[in-house]
């Protein structure tokens, strides 16, 4: 399962950032394999171990072929 993450935290973003692309995620934070539980787990244990204050973060499943079929259909 894909899945794509977002998160607001008011410090030490670009180290958040690379720890996620050290994780697999790329760099609009997909990742290929990982289910929205575990994208929000990851944000949560580097936030936990960077010490950094984390606001919010949603995950959801991604589908490209969804996402293509939606693009299309709207030209």
């Amino acid at each position: 399962m894909a899945s794509i993450v977002t998160y607001d935290v008011w410090e030490k973003h670009i180290e958040l950032r690379k720890a996620l692309l050290d994780l697999g995620y790329s760099s609009t934070l997909y990742h290929a394999t990982k289910s929205p539980e575990e994208a929000i787990i990851d944000v949560e244990n580097i936030c936990k171990a960077l010490q950094i204050g984390l606001a919010q973060c949603v995950a959801t499943k991604l589908n490209f072929k969804n996402c293509y079929e939606y693009v299309t259909s709207k030209l």
